[in-house]
């Protein structure tokens, strides 16, 4: 697994020519996980999504949840990803919208 905060998607291509096989964090505000799981998602695992700094942060579980499953809807179908925030979870990140993560992984995660 290959770990950057910085947009190195142009990279890619190397990082999977050395051997790497996942990618963290996927953050929204630097890459289109969407592109990358078209262009790399046969051979590159894409763990991280969920921008801490907008529902996870700011919104409510509900908000939280929909993401959540928007995510999955668009890029957990074949494997390959993981549902994560884009970073770590902060102290900004409140313990209900962490779970509503949680919670919508596990029910409508799962494939």
């Amino acid at each position: 697994m290959f770990h950057s905060d910085d947009n190195v998607e142009a990279l890619i291509p190397d990082l999977l020519d050395m051997g790497i096989r996942a990618l963290n964090p996927i953050e929204p505000c630097g890459m289109d996980i969407r592109e990358i799981k078209k262009r790399f998602g046969r051979n590159l695992t894409l763990v991280g999504n969920m921008d801490v700094g907008g529902a996870l942060s700011n919104g409510t579980p509900e908000q939280v949840q929909e993401e959540a499953k928007q995510l999955i809807d668009d890029i957990d179908k074949g494997g390959g990803s993981v549902l994560a925030s884009c970073h770590s979870i902060t102290s900004s990140v409140r313990p209900e919208n962490f779970a509503a993560v949680v919670d919508t992984a596990q029910t409508y995660g799962v494939y």
